[in-house]
């Protein structure tokens, strides 16, 4: 940039002492009719990147540099496949352990619950049942939540009403 010359330098990455984490900024509230699914080509309006001492770090402050609050007492979960569910089993013992209160869907629910982990079961939207997952996140009753649909069929996105 300056024209001078550098040598090559040889870099070993056990030498850096931190981890970078980028993550997307998006603006759905601004873009109406925007998908909430996101897939591999996603429209992201920005991104931050933040350093940490390690992978957790990092990617907890990128979250936070995105506006992500970080949630009080009340998370949501909704997994159509078993891998994610089976992934997310030990976070759900240890969220209960740190006193959150876990709400699922009918599926999801009796997954985490044969498998002793104590959730209270919340209808989908296109059950036509009240209250709803809506209904719960209107009155404020849901503070996060993380869906993670089979595929973007009707069904699965009408979350987003």
């Amino acid at each position: 940039m300056v024209g001078v010359k550098l040598k090559p330098r040889q870099i070993d990455l056990s030498d850096i002492s931190y981890v970078c984490c980028k993550a997307p900024m998006f603006s759905f509230t601004r873009l109406a009719g925007a998908d909430p699914a996101l897939k591999v080509e996603m429209a992201s309006t920005g991104e931050v990147a933040c350093f940490g001492h390690d992978r957790h770090e990092a990617f907890l402050k990128s979250l936070l540099a995105t506006g992500f609050r970080v949630p009080r007492r009340n998370l949501l979960f909704s997994c159509g496949k078993l891998g994610p569910r089976l992934e997310f089993l030990d976070s759900a013992r240890n969220l209960r352990k740190m006193g959150f209160e876990l709400f699922a869907t009918k599926g999801t629910g009796a997954f985490l619950l044969e498998r002793g982990v104590q959730v209270k079961l919340v209808h989908k939207l296109s059950s036509g049942e009240h209250p709803n997952i809506i209904d719960m996140i209107k009155q404020g009753d849901i503070d996060l939540v993380v869906n993670i649909p089979d595929s973007s069929n009707n069904q699965e996105v009408t979350f987003y009403d």
